[in-house]
C-alpha cells in the first residue's frame, strides 16, 4: 500500500478523491466485515481480534492418569536433570521385560 500524500498545489477535489480511496481502497469494504466484531474503529477491531485470538490459546497435556490444560500466559516447567525422563522411562521397559 503506498502511502498517499496531497501536495501544497493540488485542489480539494484532489484531496476528497485521495480521502475517499483511502478508505475505500487501502482500508477495504466495511460491507465485507465479519458481522461478529462490534469494533467501530481499525484499532478496536484489531484488539478486538486480539482478544478473541489469546482467549484461545490454549492446549492439553497428559501424563496418561493426570491432565491439565495450559491457557495463554501459563507457564509450563520441566525440571530435573538432563535425560531423566528417557533415563525413567528405559527402566521402566527394562522391568517390563523382565
Amino acid at each position: 500500500m503506498a502511502a498517499r500524500q496531497i501536495t501544497a498545489t493540488q485542489t480539494l477535489e484532489d484531496f476528497r478523491t485521495q480521502f475517499n480511496a483511502l478508505s475505500a481502497t487501502d482500508f477495504g469494504d466495511i460491507a465485507t466485515l465479519n458481522a461478529g466484531l462490534s469494533a467501530t474503529s481499525v484499532i478496536g477491531a484489531v484488539n478486538e481480534l486480539y482478544a478473541a485470538i489469546a482467549g484461545a490459546l490454549s492446549f492439553t497435556i497428559s501424563d496418561g492418569s493426570n491432565t491439565q490444560t495450559l491457557v495463554n500466559a501459563n507457564t509450563l516447567l520441566f525440571q530435573g536433570t538432563a535425560n531423566q525422563i528417557l533415563q525413567q522411562y528405559q527402566q521402566q521397559i527394562k522391568l517390563h521385560m523382565h
